[in-house]
C-alpha cells in the first residue's frame, strides 16, 4: 500500500471512540472541562519514597534500634546529615536490562538500533478534556536495512492494547508477535516477531495505544488552562516534544536521525469553535456521528519527531500571506488575538527574509504561530507550527515596552531561523545540539537586524550573547560545547548559555574572519546540500572550507573550540616600539588554583585564536595564534593597543600595566577614541579577569572613573554591572555606603541627561531604566519619592507611567511598600488576564521588603489555581533576588524538593532556572556547606551540570573577597571622597 494512500480503518477508529460514542450526552462528556483543583496524580515517572516502619513498643528496642543505627552510621563514615532533607531514592528496578515485568531484556543500547528505519506515520489520535487523556492509533511504515526478527522503538507511560505486524506491500500477510516487553530505563518497547524481515523490504507496524494528558507538567502533551471574557475556565491541549517527548505521547523512533513523513488526524467536536492545528495544513475533514468531526492533515516533509506537534483549542487567528503565497497566522485565546498583530507582522517579514538570505525556499504552505497560556520555555520551533510562550508572543504598542517589543522580534526571529537550521537540516545526535540553536541564536540577530534596525542587536550581541556565554565558560564543570550525551537528563542539560549563546559566538567570530560573502554561501551550500537530511558540526565546517578553497583548515581551527570546554586569556604585551607579544592560556575560575580538577583537553587548552587589534593611531592589525604564542609587528609610537576589536571574538584580553593605564587614561580624556563595542569589551574584559584573579580588581574600578561622561548603554551597563557585583560581596555596611556614595557620583550626571521623558532611541530607553534601577537601588530621594508618586497615581490610572518605566517605578515604589499596597497588588494579578500585565505583577509581588508577605507569595507559588505551574520557578527565583527572601526561598525550596523536582525534572530549562536562582545570591562559606550537603543527599544530583556550576560561583565570591574585598573597600572610600 502507497504511503500516501494510508488511512485509519473506519471500525477502528469507532474502537477508539468508544462504545459510548453514538449517544447524543457523550459530546459534553468528551469535551467538558474538568475542574482545576483536580488532585495532582503522579505519572509514576519520580522515584518512590522510601518508607520506615519501626515495630515494636518497649522502650528497650527504641534505645536499642537507636544504638545501632549510631554504629552503622559511624561504620560508614559520615551521613552528612542527609535524613533532614527530603532525599530522592532511585528504583533499582530501573534499570537497561530488566523489563516493566522483571524480565530480561533483550535490548539493553542506549540507542536505538539501526536495522530498521521508519518511512511514513500514519497516526489518529481522540482525546478526552474531560478524563484529560486519549487513545490513539498509528501505522508505521518500515524499511529494512538489515534482516532483524525484532522492532525496538520508544514509548514512554503509554499503555499499549494491540500489535500487528505485516507486509506493507500484502497486509494480509502477517507476521506473529512473539513477544512484547517494556523497558523503563530506556522507555523502550520491544516486539519481536515470528520470521526474520528481509532486507528493502516494507513492513507496515500497526499499534492501538491510549495515554495521559498531563495536568501537572508542561512536557508531551499536556492541558493548559485560561478565563475566557465571559469569566469561564478553558482547557486545552498542546505539546512540546524536544527533545525526547515525542515517545510519552505516541510509540516512535524518537531519535533526530529517524526522520520520517506524518499524516495526523485528530478527532475533535464541530461546536463550541473547537479547532485542530498540527505541522500541516488540513486536507480534508471527516463528519462524524454525534457533533464530531475527523481533522484529517497533510503529508508532513521528512522531519524528526520532536517537530511534531498538533493543538486542540478554541483559539482565534489573525492572517497574512507572504510575496510568494505561504500563509502565516497568528493564534491565541480570543481577548488577545489583536496583541498578536506585531508578532505577525515580524514573522511575514522574517520568512521572506530568510528564504532570500539562505537562498533555500521554506517547504511548507503555512505557518501557524500559537501563543500557548502554559508553556515551559520562550518558544518551539516545530515545523510549520511554532508555539510560544504567551509573554514572548503578545505585544501591545499602546502599553507594552520597547524591550518587549525587542524580545517578540528576536524571539520570533530565533525560531523562525530553526526552520532552516534544525528542522531542514537536523543534528545526528543531540551531541551537536549547538548546532541548532547556536544558529538560531544567531540568525535571530541577523534576522531582527533587518527587520527591526532600531533595535541595533548585532551591536548588543557582545553584552547579550558573547559575555553571557563567557560567563558560564569561565566554570572548571563546564563542558565543551559539542559533548557525548547519552540519557533525557544529560540531552535536556545542554539546553543552555553554551549551546545558544557560546554557539552563536563561535559562528560570529568565524563570520567576522572569514567575510560576508564567504559565510552567506557557506550557509547557502550546507543548507542546500544537507536539506531534509542530518549532518554534524564537521559537515558544516566542510562547507566553509570549500567555500574558501581551503585557504585554511576551519575545522581544524574551529575543533579548538568546540572540541574543548572554556576560551582563552590573550595578553598582549609591548616588546620593542613595533613589536608585540601575544600569550595565550586558559580563563577559567579555579579559586584553589587545582589544574587537576580542570577536566583534561585533547588540545590542552590551545586554541587557534583570529586575532584582530587597534592601536591608539587607528591602525587595525590581524594576527593569528595557532596554539602557541605569536608576535605582531606594528607600527611605531603608539601610546595603547586594544584586542579583540569590536569584539568579535571569543576570547578575553589583558595587557601589561603600562598598557592599562594608558587605556584608562584614553577613555578619561577622550573615550571615543574608543569605539562603544571596545569601551564595553575593556570593561567587561576587565571585570571578567578580576573575577579569575588575573587583574587586580582595582584595574577594573579604575575604568569606570571616566563614565559620568559615557552616554553609551553597553559600556555604562558594563560598569555599573561590575560596581554592583562588587558591592554585593562587600560585608561591611560602611564599604557600601562608600561604593554607593562613588555610584551615585558616577550616574547622576547620566541621570541629569537622561531625565524622565520617556525618549529617545531603543538603547537609550534601556539605559534610562538601568540608572533609574540603580538610583532606586541606593535609595536616592528624588528617584525613591517620585517613583512613589507615580505609583500612586498609577493605581487609578494605568496610563500615568510611560511604557518602558512602569517595571523600574513600580518597583521602586514596592520596595517601600506596605501590606495594603501589597494586597492591592496580589488582586490586580488574581483579576487580570493579560498575560504581560500579570508577568509583571508577579515579579512586583515579590519585592516588598516583608517577610511574612514573601512567605505568603512563596506558598501561593504551588497553588496552581493562583500561580499557573510555568510561573512557580520565576516566582522563586524573583523572592531569591529580594534580600529578604534569599534564604527563604532556599528553606522553601528545600521543604518542597520532592513537588518541585516531580513538577520540573523533565522539562528543559526548568530545573537549572530553579537551582541557579536560589543560589546566585549565596557568597559565604554557611551558604556554600549549606548548598554542598543538600545536593549531596538528593539522587542523581551530579548529573545536573548547574549544581557544580552554582557551588563554582559561590566559591568563587569566597575567593574574590579574600583577594580583592580590603583592596576594593579602601578604593570606594578614597573615590567616593574625590
Amino acid at each position: 500500500m502507497d504511503a500516501g494512500d494510508s488511512d485509519v480503518e473506519s471500525n477502528d477508529r469507532d474502537k477508539l471512540l468508544g462504545d459510548g460514542q453514538g449517544k447524543s450526552n457523550e459530546k459534553k462528556k468528551l469535551f467538558t472541562t474538568t475542574d482545576a483543583s483536580e488532585p495532582f496524580q503522579s505519572d509514576g515517572r519520580c522515584a518512590r519514597n522510601k518508607r520506615c516502619f519501626i515495630v515494636g513498643g518497649l522502650l528497650v528496642g527504641v534505645v536499642i534500634l537507636a544504638i545501632l543505627i549510631g554504629i552503622i552510621a559511624k561504620s560508614k563514615g559520615q551521613t552528612n546529615g542527609c535524613d533532614q532533607f527530603s532525599t530522592l531514592t532511585h528504583d533499582s528496578s530501573d534499570s537497561p536490562n530488566v523489563s516493566s515485568d522483571g524480565q530480561k531484556f533483550p535490548y539493553t543500547s542506549t540507542r536505538l538500533p539501526l536495522a530498521l528505519q521508519p518511512l511514513h506515520y500514519q497516526i489518529l489520535l481522540v482525546p478526552s478534556i474531560q478524563h484529560m487523556n486519549y487513545t490513539g492509533q498509528e501505522s508505521i511504515i518500515l524499511r529494512v536495512k538489515n534482516p532483524v526478527d525484532y522492532i525496538v522503538l520508544h514509548q514512554r507511560q503509554l499503555y499499549i492494547s494491540t500489535i500487528r505486524v505485516a507486509h506493507t506491500k500484502d497486509p494480509k500477510r502477517q507476521l506473529k508477535v512473539v513477544q512484547v516487553l517494556k523497558n523503563t530505563y530506556n522507555e523502550y518497547l520491544y516486539i519481536k516477531v515470528n520470521e526474520t524481515m528481509a532486507r528493502n523490504k516494507f513492513y507496515t507496524l500497526k499499534i492501538l495505544f491510549s495515554g495521559q494528558v498531563a495536568t501537572n507538567k508542561l512536557i508531551g502533551v499536556y492541558r493548559s488552562m485560561y478565563v475566557a471574557a465571559n469569566g469561564n475556565q478553558r482547557v486545552m491541549i498542546s505539546t512540546d516534544f524536544e527533545p525526547a517527548d515525542a515517545r510519552s505521547a505516541f510509540p516512535c523512533f524518537d531519535e533526530p536521525m529517524f526522520k520520517s513523513h506524518f499524516k495526523l488526524s485528530i478527532v475533535r467536536p464541530s461546536v463550541e469553535n473547537w479547532i485542530a492545528l498540527s505541522n500541516m495544513p488540513i486536507e480534508s475533514t471527516t463528519q462524524l456521528h454525534n457533533g464530531y468531526v475527523q481533522d484529517n492533515f497533510a503529508n508532513s516533509t521528512y522531519m524528526s519527531t520532536y517537530l511534531v506537534a498538533f493543538v486542540l483549542c478554541q483559539f482565534e487567528s489573525l492572517k497574512t500571506n507572504t510575496s510568494d503565497g505561504i500563509m502565516v497566522r497568528t493564534w491565541s485565546v480570543p481577548r488577545q488575538i489583536s496583541k498578536t498583530e506585531y508578532a505577525l507582522k515580524v514573522a511575514r517579514e522574517a520568512l521572506s527574509f530568510y528564504q532570500e538570505y539562505f537562498n533555500v525556499s521554506y517547504p511548507l504552505p503555512k505557518l501557524d504561530i500559537v501563543g500557548i497560556p502554559f508553556f515551559s520555555s520562550s518558544a518551539m520551533e516545530n515545523w510549520g507550527l511554532l508555539f510560544f510562550k504567551e509573554t514572548s508572543l503578545l505585544y501591545d504598542a499602546a502599553s507594552d515596552s520597547t524591550l518587549a517589543r525587542q524580545s517578540v522580534s528576536t524571539t520570533i526571529c530565533h525560531e523562525l531561523s530553526h526552520q532552516w537550521f534544525g528542522n531542514l537540516v537536523t543534528l545526528k545526535w543531540w551531541d551537536n545540539l549547538w548546532l541548532n540553536e547556536g544558529f538560531a541564536t544567531y540568525m535571530e540577530n541577523i534576522g531582527a537586524s533587518y527587520t527591526n534596525p532600531e533595535f541595533q542587536v548585532m551591536n548588543q550581541f557582545p553584552m547579550t550573547s558573547t559575555s553571557r556565554a563567557m560567563i558560564m565558560d569561565g566554570y572548571r564543570s563546564t563542558k565543551p560545547i559539542s559533548v557525548s550525551v547519552i540519557t533525557v537528563r544529560q540531552i535536556s542539560s545542554m539546553f543552555n548559555a553554551i549551546s545558544y549563546d557560546k554557539g552563536a559566538s563561535l559562528l560570529h567570530m568565524l563570520h567576522a574572519h572569514l567575510g560576508d560573502l564567504a559565510f552567506h554561501k557557506a550557509i547557502h551550500n550546507y543548507l542546500q546540500k544537507y536539506k531534509f537530511s542530518n549532518a554534524d558540526d564537521n559537515d558544516l565546517w566542510k562547507s566553509f572550507s570549500a567555500v574558501i578553497h581551503n585557504a585554511f583548515d576551519v575545522e581544524r581551527m574551529m575543533n579548538t573550540w568546540t572540541k574543548q570546554a572554556h576560551y582563552p586569556v590573550v595578553t598582549i604585551k609591548k616588546l620593542t616600539r613595533n613589536r608585540l607579544e601575544m600569550t595565550q592560556q586558559l580563563y577559567s575560575i579555579n579559586p584553589t588554583n587545582d589544574k587537576s580538577k580542570i577536566n583534561p583537553s585533547v588540545y590542552g587548552y590551545k586554541w587557534v585564536v583570529p586575532i584582530k587589534a587597534i592601536s591608539s593611531n587607528g591602525l587595525t592589525y590581524t594576527h593569528t595564534l595557532d596554539m602557541d604564542n605569536g608576535s605582531m609587528t606594528t607600527a611605531e609610537n603608539f601610546r595603547w593597543i586594544k584586542g579583540n576589536f569590536k569584539q568579535t571574538g571569543y576570547y578575553r584580553v589583558n595587557y601589561d600595566a603600562e598598557n592599562w593605564k594608558n587605556l584608562q587614561h584614553q577613555l578619561n580624556e577622550k573615550h571615543k577614541a574608543l569605539s562603544t563595542l571596545d569601551r564595553f569589551g575593556l570593561l567587561d574584559d576587565s571585570l571578567a579577569l578580576s573575577k579569575a584573579g588575573m587583574l587586580n580588581a582595582t584595574t577594573f574600578l579604575g575604568l569606570t572613573w571616566y563614565i559620568d561622561k559615557e552616554r553609551d548603554y553597553l559600556p555604562i551597563k558594563a560598569a555599573l554591572t561590575g560596581i554592583i557585583y562588587m558591592h554585593s560581596l562587600l560585608t561591611k555596611e560602611a564599604d557600601k555606603k562608600y561604593a554607593e556614595e562613588y555610584l551615585l557620583h558616577k550616574i547622576k550626571p547620566i541621570y541629569n541627561y537622561l531625565g524622565w521623558v520617556d525618549d529617545g532611541s531603543p538603547l537609550q530607553q534601556y539605559l534610562r531604566s538601568s540608572i533609574l534601577s540603580v538610583l532606586c537601588g541606593i535609595n536616592y530621594p528624588d528617584v525613591v519619592d517620585r517613583s512613589k508618586n507615580l505609583y500612586k497615581s498609577w493605581l487609578s490610572n494605568p496610563k500615568a507611567i510611560p511604557s518602558n518605566l512602569v517595571d523600574v517605578v513600580l518597583q521602586c515604589a514596592m520596595k517601600q511598600a506596605d501590606e495594603a499596597a501589597w494586597n492591592k497588588m496580589f488582586t490586580k494579578y488574581i483579576k487580570s488576564q493579560n498575560p504581560t500585565e500579570k508577568q509583571e505583577y508577579l515579579s512586583l509581588l515579590s519585592a516588598i521588603r516583608d517577610r511574612k508577605l514573601l512567605y505568603q507569595l512563596l506558598e501561593s507559588s504551588l497553588k496552581e489555581d493562583i500561580i499557573a505551574i510555568g510561573d512557580t520557578i520565576s516566582v522563586i527565583s524573583s523572592v531569591a533576588d529580594n534580600p529578604l527572601g534569599t534564604s527563604m526561598a532556599w528553606q522553601f525550596s528545600v521543604r518542597h524538593w520532592k513537588e518541585l523536582t516531580a513538577r520540573y525534572v523533565s522539562t528543559t530549562f526548568a530545573m537549572d532556572h530553579l537551582i541557579n536562582g536560589i543560589t546566585r545570591n549565596f557568597k559565604t562559606k554557611e551558604e556554600l556547606q549549606k548548598v554542598k550537603d543538600f545536593f549531596h543527599c538528593q539522587d542523581n544530583a551530579s548529573a545536573l551540570p548547574v549544581i557544580s556550576e552554582s557551588i563554582e560561583k559561590i566559591e568563587a565570591k569566597i575567593y574574590w573577597r579574600q583577594l580583592y574585598e580590603e583592596h576594593v573597600a579602601i578604593w570606594f572610600k578614597v573615590a567616593s571622597k574625590e
